[in-house]
């Protein structure tokens, strides 16, 4: 991505109905892009979101479907060189009309190492609530943006070193 970091601070995605700030934003592609989410539940966790608001897989068509598994590719394989894992958990999330969340597909990728977690499936109960947690900091952050500065400052860190890594070692597409 080639884009400033005050140009991405002006920048806003759409994530559900929210506006996800663009220093958070690491990674974009026409059909896709990747964040540092709030409330994550370990350090090396990122979420990759469609741009366009769908539901699930099924409603993305070939071509986006094409750039989302391919990115998804790419930053898995991002974050364990970065965090020195082993594999990657790689959890999709999909939503029914019906639910009273987020309600826009995305995908969460966190790398692993053996022993991360007590449990190493304990990731799959951690990931399938994070939904509650992210809006939580998320309405946080809108309601008090100075008592959420603490932790806006260590997400766009993040995002920074993401960014760096990702100057130095552009996917080949």
């Amino acid at each position: 991505m080639k884009s400033s970091l005050s140009a991405l601070s002006q920048t806003f995605r759409t994530y559900g109905t929210m506006r996800i700030p663009g220093e958070l934003i690491f990674y974009q592609k026409p059909t896709v892009y990747a964040i540092v989410p709030f409330g994550m539940k370990l350090k090396q966790h990122i979420m990759v979101i469609p741009h366009r608001k769908v539901l699930g897989l099924k409603d993305l068509s070939n071509d986006e479907i094409a750039e989302y598994g391919l990115t998804v590719k790419f930053l898995s394989t991002m974050l364990e060189n970065l965090y020195e894992g082993t594999s990657s958990t790689v959890f999709m999330q999909n939503y029914f009309p019906t639910d009273q969340r987020i309600n826009h597909m995305v995908t969460h990728i966190v790398s692993r190492k053996k022993g991360d977690l007590e449990k190493n499936d304990m990731i799959y109960g951690l990931l399938k609530t994070h939904d509650k947690g992210f809006v939580e900091e998320y309405n946080a952050y809108l309601e008090n943006p100075e008592s959420m500065k603490e932790k806006m400052d260590e997400l766009s860190q993040m995002a920074q070193v993401y960014r760096k890594f990702l100057a130095e070692h552009p996917d080949s597409d």
